[in-house]
């Protein structure tokens, strides 16, 4: 078995979601980076969908190694700052 935890963007597959998740089990991949922008949407979920989700990754055996969110502006540029802070806080 490998020593290293190997973590895979489903965005890269070009797939939905699930078959997406499945492709990163199938590839040896322990975790999935989630484009929260563009793939899944968080905020979206109820409390259903979030257990229908982490049930999902339970069974491929993956873990969220991380969440992607791309912004046009940094976090120190003023302009739109709360606006960014706040898509930031509903993704999580």
């Amino acid at each position: 078995m490998s020593r290293f935890k190997l973590a895979v963007a489903t965005r890269h597959f070009g797939q939905p979601i699930k078959r997406a998740i499945k492709t990163a089990a199938q590839i040896g991949s322990r975790g999935v980076q989630l484009d929260v922008q563009n793939e899944i949407s968080p905020a979206s979920f109820g409390a259903s969908g979030e257990r229908q989700f982490r049930k999902l990754l339970e069974e491929f055996n993956l873990s969220v190694a991380s969440l992607r969110l791309p912004a046009r502006r940094t976090l120190v540029d003023p302009e739109f700052l709360d606006e960014r802070v706040s898509q930031i806080k509903s993704a999580l």
